[in-house]
């Protein structure tokens, strides 16, 4: 996902799992951010990757899981970031972002 601006809430969870690449890049999120309970399985070499992204509510990680490595880059937040009781098989990065 690319480019894009919602103005509402986003959600990926109720246990969803991602087995391929997953890139969430250069969007603008109004509204709360909610990534909970996501599982990450690819096992290529790309990482999961969430980079130049504005979120202007809260933003939701909890409970998430990944045998990748996941990289948070030049992210904007303006609210909360939780990333409680997460499972992470490599590491995760945060480079470069704003609260």
């Amino acid at each position: 996902m690319k480019d894009c601006d919602f103005c509402y809430d986003f959600g990926l969870y109720n246990n969803c799992e991602y087995n391929n690449r997953v890139i969430i890049e250069r969007n603008k999120f109004k509204k709360i951010f909610d990534i909970s309970n996501s599982h990450f399985n690819n096992d290529n070499i790309i990482p999961v990757s969430i980079s130049y992204n504005e979120f202007s509510l809260k933003a939701k990680f909890d409970e998430i899981s990944s045998n990748r490595e996941i990289i948070v880059e030049k992210c904007i937040f303006s609210d909360e970031v939780d990333f409680s009781d997460c499972t992470f098989r490599k590491k995760i990065v945060i480079l470069n972002s704003a609260t």
